[in-house]
């Protein structure tokens, strides 16, 4: 998601378009180069890890991976 901060600069005074990763930072104006504080969005950290893979599913008492398959003619997991 983007959103927008405006240069302070009072010759400038542009808009500019930021990414959620800028949030928090300091970025330089498009137009002048001016440093442009980005406020963090409220009530959200900005992201910091990537998200956790799931867990690799297995067939309960065996130890065997299930492998998941995406054929909707076939049952949902396959036992190698």
């Amino acid at each position: 998601m983007v959103a927008a901060v405006r240069c302070p600069n009072p010759k400038c005074r542009k808009f500019m378009l930021v990414e959620d990763t800028d949030q928090g930072n300091v970025v330089a104006c498009l137009i002048c180069k001016q440093a442009i504080k980005v406020p963090a969005a409220p009530g959200k950290a900005p992201p910091t890890a990537p998200p956790v893979a799931p867990a690799v599913l297995t067939k309960p008492g065996t130890g065997e991976d299930l492998m998941p398959i995406f054929d909707d003619d076939e049952p949902q997991f396959k036992v190698d």
